[in-house]
């Protein structure tokens, strides 16, 4: 009886999810790998990294971070990851450019990664854990034909809780093929002295709500339920 009104349920489950359409999340960077880079290095430091490892670094299995300042300060900028967090720091009377590049394995690159999941999915968001003001952010794309798109944003105000931010592709310029990329990358420039921001995921999505069911759907998914309490009753 039991065995009966579950399978009942899961069909009620499966054709309600399979009528509901919805993009999926395609996630650039969660930055668990740990790496760490500064501006004019110190003794034992580097100013840009690779790190090769398909199981963590999610689009293309290659992710590299690198950093530049024009202050000349030893370690004034610095870009490091781990623990879930991409941290963008600037010292005092310091600001710089961290970059994350994510472009796969030699010469093939990504090999054509569709951020839009079979046209889905129609933005790049990044999730801010917080940002001093007047940190920019910008992306720059480069499709397997050469085309190359960018757009860039600016946080006018200090972010002090988590928010999430989107860039929409409609809004990028330039004439790269979202559907078909070769490198990815993400670019958070200073463009004030002292400037910390931390970043917790970035990721492709959708800015649309799910498709809703229609009402004739519904009815035929009601309608599966109603059989699955009868049986029960008759069991």
């Amino acid at each position: 009886m039991k065995l009966r009104f579950a399978a009942s349920v899961a069909g009620f489950a499966l054709l309600a999810s399979s009528l509901t359409a919805s993009a999926a999340s395609i996630i650039l960077g969660d930055f668990n790998v740990e790496q760490y880079v500064e501006a004019n290095p110190r003794r034992g430091q580097v100013s840009s990294s690779e790190v090769y490892s398909p199981s963590a670094v999610k689009v293309g299995g290659y992710r590299s971070l690198s950093v530049t300042n024009a202050d000349g300060r030893a370690g004034g900028t610095s870009l490091e990851s781990g623990s879930g967090y991409l941290d963008f720091n600037n010292s005092a009377r310091t600001s710089g450019t961290g970059t994350v590049l994510w472009d796969g394995i030699g010469s093939t690159g990504l090999g054509g990664v569709d951020l839009t999941d079979g046209g889905t999915n129609n933005a790049l968001f990044l999730d801010v854990s917080f940002a001093d003001a007047n940190l920019t952010l910008s992306f720059s794309v480069t499709d397997t034909a050469g085309f190359t798109s960018t757009i860039s944003k600016t946080v006018a105000e200090s972010l002090l809780e988590p928010t999430s931010l989107s860039f929409l592709f409609s809004d990028f310029s330039g004439s790269a093929n979202f559907s078909s990329l070769n490198s990815i990358s993400l670019i958070l420039t200073g463009t004030t002295q002292g400037l910390d921001a931390s970043i917790d995921t970035v990721y492709a999505a959708s800015t649309l709500p799910a498709v809703p069911l229609p009402a004739a759907g519904w009815l035929m998914v009601g309608g599966l339920a109603a059989l699955g309490v009868m049986k029960r009753r008759k069991s």
